[in-house]
């Protein structure tokens, strides 16, 4: 039973020594930054790179965008890129390519934001 202890606490020693240098890079909050996105049928281009501040929560890669009340979280890039892919293609099909009667006054400054960010392309 120690035996198997040992190997366990081995293992989450090996997951946080994996996990330092991921940590030391991005304790600065990095911005990655996106210049399209071309997802789920959706080609988006951003009239300046959007920036996605990148924060580390419980060893997950987060960023967070409070004026789409949005936040997206990957174990990696390449998972934290297709939620937020994901999150900010919900937000322009619902909110970008709706029409303003049949929106709340919040998502009337979602759809403002968001048209002041991107537009679509073939």
């Amino acid at each position: 039973m120690r035996q198997a202890v040992l190997k366990q606490s081995e293992v989450v020693n090996k997951k946080d020594a994996e996990m330092k240098p991921i940590l030391q890079i991005f304790s600065q909050k990095p911005k990655l930054p996106v210049s399209y996105i071309k997802y789920n049928g959706i080609h988006l281009k951003f009239f300046k790179p959007y920036s996605m501040t990148i924060q580390i929560v419980d060893k997950r890669l987060v960023h967070e965008n409070v004026k789409l009340n949005m936040i997206v979280s990957g174990k990696n890039l390449d998972e934290l890129a297709k939620e937020f892919f994901d999150d900010f293609t919900f937000c322009w099909k619902n909110y970008a390519l709706a029409e303003d009667e049949k929106l709340a006054p919040d998502a009337k400054k979602a759809k403002q934001y968001l048209l002041s960010l991107a537009e679509e392309v073939e």
